[in-house]
């Protein structure tokens, strides 16, 4: 799909085509997790044009004028390609792994393609300050803040909770975001307070 040019009120108004990227298997996943289909969304209703794209292959087949990813760890091939074609990268993820740990306890090969993932986008956004301070000493191109919030008029405790004595964790419940977001070890400490 091509840049679409629009006229309306006598004013040109250039809509600019996005592909998200987001490398998975189920493409139903777009729609189904509300961190994707959140950031599709947003860039919706800011007047972008966007097309989901799963797989790598098919980035040499889509025409866009910014490149959104998913994660840094596979968000090299996206990002190259975009640097290579000129288009700009904005790439969205954390750099932590299950253990806490960052950038430099990922295995040698991995951690190469991530900071090259980093230097040639355009954009690396981060969740917060902590997931900054893990990449080390390494200065990515371009770093940007965007933290985490909630929709409140979505997620709202019961009336009988008090809101004074609420603590909040919001992950997806896959074994691999429980392992990662340490929800376990969270319910543990919780129940001190």
């Amino acid at each position: 799909m091509a840049t679409i040019t629009i006229i309306w009120q006598n004013q040109k108004i250039i809509r600019i085509h996005v592909c998200f990227f987001l490398k998975t298997n189920d493409i139903d996943i777009f729609s189904k997790v509300e961190f994707y289909k959140n950031d599709i969304d947003i860039l919706t209703s800011l007047g972008y044009s966007v097309d989901c794209c799963n797989r790598i292959f098919d980035l040499l087949n889509k025409k866009y004028d910014l490149n959104f990813v998913w994660w840094f760890g596979f968000g090299v091939f996206p990002s190259v390609l975009a640097f290579l074609f000129r288009k700009p990268c904005h790439i969205s993820g954390n750099i932590h792994r299950s253990s806490g740990e960052g950038l430099s306890s990922w295995p040698f090969s991995k951690r190469i393609l991530m900071k090259l993932c980093l230097k040639v986008a355009s954009i690396s956004l981060f969740t917060s300050i902590t997931e900054i301070k893990r990449l080390g000493k390494f200065k990515p191109k371009n770093i940007g803040l965007l933290y985490n919030c909630v929709a409140h008029n979505v997620y709202f405790p019961d009336d009988n909770v008090k809101k004074k004595n609420v603590i909040l964790c919001i992950s997806n419940l896959a074994k691999e975001h429980v392992e990662c977001k340490m929800i376990l070890e969270s319910l543990t400490a919780f129940s001190f307070f």
